[in-house]
């Protein structure tokens, strides 16, 4: 079972738990128990057809640093629960513009 960890633990522990977390060179700026910002270099690599960051890249950033929560708040509750998030069912209609 995991152990809680520290927040500087989980910082340079990150790039090899998340091996894209290395690959896109993400970068904490801040992290503590309540807040992870994290800044992700502009790499031409990483660019999209447009010129701007690839939203793949920008979603890594985003799930990287909820996961740096995640396992610095959870770590030793992670192997007893899961984290997900609860849903009910929805439904939407798509209406044509034209009326049809």
């Amino acid at each position: 079972m995991l152990k809680a960890m520290d927040f500087e633990g989980v910082k340079t522990g990150m790039p090899t738990l998340v091996p894209m977390v290395g690959t896109l060179s993400l970068e904490f700026v801040e992290l503590d128990a309540k807040t992870a910002v994290m800044r992700m270099p502009d790499q031409q690599p990483y660019h999209n057809h447009i010129g701007g960051p690839h939203a793949g890249a920008m979603f890594t950033l985003g799930e990287s640093a909820s996961g740096a929560l995640v396992l610095g708040n959870f770590a030793d509750h992670l192997g007893q629960r899961r984290a997900a998030a609860r849903s009910r069912p929805t439904s939407s209609t798509a209406r044509s513009p034209w009326g049809r």
